[in-house]
């Protein structure tokens, strides 16, 4: 089953709101399971930090399942915040912590029935994850470089998506960051099947987005 996840990467609470309005209506389709909402902190990645904040979420009380994807220097603190906050799945960078099986533990000892995932940066070695693939809910590998939507799709990613199937044919790949009718075919060939989509859901209609990736869902 290929999964899209429409991404909400905002600096702003009238932003968030726009985005999530925009966004939210695809939920009902069954190939979005849920939101994800980006996090930036402005130390990991070169970027504006993000908002909204895991209370503010909290006291939104959002009425469709959301991921939080993580790009902080700090992950594990702010873990339990956005699972109190209700968040379905939380995803780190392997690239902030010293031990990741370590840091993979933390995680999965407090999250309760909610996942666990690890990105890894398109310069990051795939042997990283090795590790830790057994005990993992999946592996995500950046299509881009984090920070910034709209940005180029870095053809290298179809190869490491293919290359990461192979050393580790069971887990689950998603990819964030590029995804368009043009390169998912591709990844979707190496073996990915859930994708993080930001700047291709147009807001003004985001339905007509959505169809375009469905279409271009190889099925050979």
């Amino acid at each position: 089953m290929i999964e899209f996840l429409p991404t909400v990467l905002v600096q702003s609470d009238e932003a968030f709101q726009r985005r999530v309005r925009a966004v939210r209506p695809l939920v009902r389709h069954e190939s979005v399971p849920m939101l994800s909402i980006d996090v930036i902190d402005g130390l990991f990645v070169d970027a504006l930090p993000t908002y909204p904040t895991a209370a503010y979420v909290a006291d939104q009380q959002l009425d469709v399942p959301f991921e939080v994807d993580l790009m902080v220097q700090n992950p594990l603190p702010e873990l339990e915040a956005w699972i109190q906050a209700g968040a379905a799945r939380v995803q780190f960078h392997a690239e902030v912590v010293d031990d990741l099986s370590l840091a993979l533990r933390q995680a999965k000892s407090f999250v309760g029935s909610a996942e666990v995932g690890v990105v890894l940066n398109p310069e990051t070695s795939l042997a990283v994850v090795d590790e830790i693939a057994p005990d993992v809910d999946m592996i995500q590998l950046m299509g881009v470089h984090p920070g910034a939507s709209g940005q180029s799709f870095l053809p290298e990613t179809v190869d490491r998506v293919a290359s990461l199937k192979q050393r580790h044919p069971d887990i689950l790949i998603a990819v964030d960051g590029g995804v368009s009718p043009e390169t998912l075919p591709q990844l979707v060939q190496a073996g990915a099947t859930r994708f993080a989509v930001g700047s291709f859901f147009d807001e003004a209609h985001p339905a007509d987005s959505l169809s375009l990736l469905v279409n271009a869902i190889p099925h050979d």
